[in-house]
C-alpha cells in the first residue's frame, strides 16, 4: 500500500464511517507485497516502510493496522473462503471499504459484489469506492513509480498527496556527497 490521495480518500471515508458508528477505524493490508510471494521477479519496490505506513496511518486517525501475512497458502485461498474465514471471521469486520479496482482471492477471482453476498451473511456490509483521478486518470502506485523512475519527484508528490520520503541506512563512502 503506497497510501497514494486514492487510498487517503478511502482511509478518510472509513475513519468518518467508524466514528459515525462507534467502532474503531481500521486498515488491513498484506505483508509481504503479493508479488513478493506470487512473482517474486515482478514485485514493485515498496514505496513506504512498515514504519512510514503506521505513522501515516495514524495521521488519518485510524486507530487498527492489521498486516495480515501474505505467503502461499493465502494466496492459494477462494475468494469466499476469504471473506467468510478472514473478514467475516478472524477480522469480524462490520463495514468494508475498498477501492474500485479492488480484487481478492485465489487468482483475484473475489470482487466487491461477492465480498457484499457474504457479507450479508457473516454481518458486515461492502462497499467500493470511486477512484481518484488526477488528469482523468486513476491515481495508482504504478503512476508514482513512473514518475520516481522518470525523476519527477514534483508529479510523484502530487499524486500522494504528500513528499515522497526515501528510507534507508546511509553507508558512507568517499564524501562526495552531501
Amino acid at each position: 500500500m503506497t497510501l497514494h490521495r486514492g487510498h487517503q480518500a478511502i482511509l478518510d471515508e472509513v475513519v468518518r464511517r467508524a466514528r459515525s458508528a462507534g467502532e474503531p477505524a481500521a486498515v488491513v493490508t498484506f505483508e509481504p507485497h503479493p508479488l513478493r510471494v506470487l512473482a517474486p521477479e515482478r514485485a514493485p519496490r515498496l514505496l513506504l516502510t512498515d514504519d512510514q505506513k503506521i505513522a501515516l496511518f495514524e495521521r488519518a486517525g485510524l486507530e487498527l493496522a492489521v498486516f495480515v501475512p501474505f505467503d502461499r497458502p493465502m494466496a492459494a485461498m477462494p475468494a469466499e473462503v476469504f471473506a467468510r474465514d478472514v473478514v467475516g471471521g478472524r477480522l469480524r469486520a462490520s463495514q468494508v471499504l475498498v477501492g474500485s479496482n479492488f480484487r481478492f482471492g485465489r487468482g483475484r477471482a473475489g470482487d466487491v459484489p461477492l465480498l457484499s453476498r457474504v457479507g450479508a451473511d457473516c454481518g458486515f456490509t461492502a462497499e467500493a469506492l470511486p477512484a481518484v483521478l488526477d488528469g482523468g486518470q486513476p491515481i495508482s502506485a504504478s503512476r508514482i513509480r513512473r514518475a520516481l523512475a522518470d525523476g519527477d519527484a514534483t508529479e510523484a508528490a502530487r499524486l500522494l498527496g504528500r513528499p515522497f520520503a526515501l528510507a534507508g541506512t546511509i553507508v558512507h563512502g568517499e564524501g562526495r556527497g552531501g
